[in-house]
């Protein structure tokens, strides 16, 4: 909670002539009906806002705060704000605007507290891998914002973005925990978030399966619900299903009959 640094949107203050609890959460990094960052300092003097002013929209040095200017803020970050919002006030999140087509369905059960844990530690590990230093909240949110747009796409575009990078600096591994570890670890491996992030680790999962084929997946991340199909396979897995000794396995792949692709590794 910002309990000494108040910020707010003067616009849903002036229309409303109160400020929502929402305002109260550190989370709470912009308008959503209004797609702008609220504002914290006043437009004039230049001052933190306090919780002792003369009035609702009036700082200590009489500036009217409604004169504060703004700038644009994205329509899925917006939007995620505006299901946190809802899950503050006890309304249905399927009742929100989702035009940016976020797992609404997904993070309706989740509790608040956790939900803002999750979407904190997927931002931070979203900026991580950029390499970007991550300094505030509001940057945290907005990449986790960023990755949950068009779900389950956007998920995926960010998780090939990890992925391409960790090729390119030299993979470790070749199974995907071990590959994604850094990733892996930081949000999927913290107690209090495990069960509530699961949404994010059947993606994660079902990415390294169909999609990113530089990794095996072990079948022990595979839950009895999720497709079994992968665009890769071990050799010795393959061999297993369809009855092939190694021998036979090699000849049909020195012929051609099964196409193979090599991962390297440092180790190997």
């Amino acid at each position: 909670l910002r309990l000494q640094h108040p910020a707010f949107c003067p616009h849903c203050a002036q229309e409303k002539d109160h400020i929502e609890a929402f305002w109260d959460l550190s989370a709470a990094i912009a308008c959503p009906q209004h797609h702008c960052p609220p504002i914290s300092r006043c437009p004039e003097c230049g001052e933190d806002i306090t919780l002792f002013r003369p009035g609702l929209l009036r700082c200590r040095c009489g500036a009217d705060l409604t004169k504060a200017s703004s700038v644009a803020i994205a329509a899925h970050t917006a939007e995620l704000m505006g299901l946190i919002k809802a899950k503050v006030e006890g309304r249905p999140l399927s009742e929100q605007p989702n035009e940016s087509r976020l797992p609404v369905e997904a993070l309706e059960p989740i509790p608040l507290l956790v939900l803002l844990r999750i979407l904190e530690g997927l931002g931070q590990q979203i900026l991580r891998s950029r390499g970007t230093e991550v300094r505030t909240l509001d940057r945290s949110l907005d990449a986790a914002a960023s990755a949950l747009v068009d779900w389950p796409r956007g998920y995926h575009r960010v998780l090939a973005e990890i992925g391409q990078r960790l090729a390119e600096a030299g993979l470790q591994a070749a199974g995907l925990r071990k590959q994604f570890e850094s990733f892996y670890l930081g949000i999927f491996k913290k107690k209090r978030l495990d069960s509530h992030a699961q949404f994010l680790k059947d993606e994660f999962v079902s990415f390294g399966l169909k999609y990113w084929g530089a990794a095996t997946v072990h079948s022990r991340m595979q839950r009895s619900s999720m497709p079994s199909e992968a665009r890769y396979i071990s050799k010795s897995k393959y061999a297993a299903q369809h009855g092939l000794s190694k021998l036979k396995l090699a000849q049909m792949i020195a012929d051609g009959t099964i196409t193979t692709k090599t991962i390297y590794t440092e180790k190997s």
